[in-house]
């Protein structure tokens, strides 16, 4: 789980608070609403939480990883720690083996739900790679007014989810092409140019469906 963030985030300084996961909902750190969800999703193992801790997240913590301080960084040492470490046999009812799946989520979406989570899991494919998406009419409906990033393809518009799944196994040759997805996930263009230009032209005729996608 990255929790991490930039020290000079605005949202997180006009609530005197070091990085964003830490500002206070109805009373507890956005981070904590989504530790609960995963604490509460049968089907995830072992929590490794990268970044500075909220306060009452103890007890939902499996892995406590310093803030490197860039996304990439934390996604780098979060999945390490993962690998790297054995969850004592008795502190938890959880699987302690290595994990074949490693979930990435961001600890600013308080709204997200154990429900939410184990749907997706559930849902996945056997893929080394695996990133949902939500269709816009969807994500307004339930949250008016937040603004997130679009993209229009054949099948409708879409946002991308705030997790994807990775093959554990795979995870060092994802990284390289991982730091170029994830400094460009903001700009759509510059997304679809990492994957070839017939992509490109078709984003930009509204012509890229989710299928072309997947299959690039």
């Amino acid at each position: 789980m990255l929790g991490g963030g930039d020290p000079g985030d605005p949202f997180a300084a006009a609530h005197n608070v070091s990085v964003k996961p830490l500002v206070a909902l109805a009373g507890q750190a956005m981070a904590l609403y989504v530790l609960q969800a995963l604490r509460g999703c049968l089907e995830v193992g072992r929590i490794a939480y990268v970044g500075p801790v909220p306060p009452g997240s103890e007890d939902l913590i499996d892995l406590r990883v310093t803030d490197h301080g860039t996304l990439i960084g934390n996604l780098e040492v979060g999945v390490a720690a993962l690998q790297g470490s054995q969850l004592k046999g008795s502190q938890r009812n959880r699987p302690t083996d290595q994990p074949k799946r490693v979930m990435v989520i961001t600890a600013d979406i308080p709204f997200i739900t154990a429900r939410m989570i184990s749907d997706v899991l559930q849902a996945a494919p056997d893929a080394g790679l695996v990133y949902p998406v939500v269709r816009r009419e969807e994500c307004e409906a339930a949250y008016p007014g937040v603004k997130r990033t679009y993209i229009c393809l054949k099948d409708g518009v879409f946002t991308g989810g705030n997790l994807f799944l990775l093959d554990a196994s795979l995870v060092d040759l994802f990284l390289p092409r991982l730091r170029q997805v994830l400094s460009a996930r903001k700009q759509p263009l510059k997304l679809a140019a990492l994957i070839g230009p017939l992509v490109l032209l078709r984003l930009l005729t509204g012509q890229l469906s989710i299928e072309q996608l997947q299959e690039r």
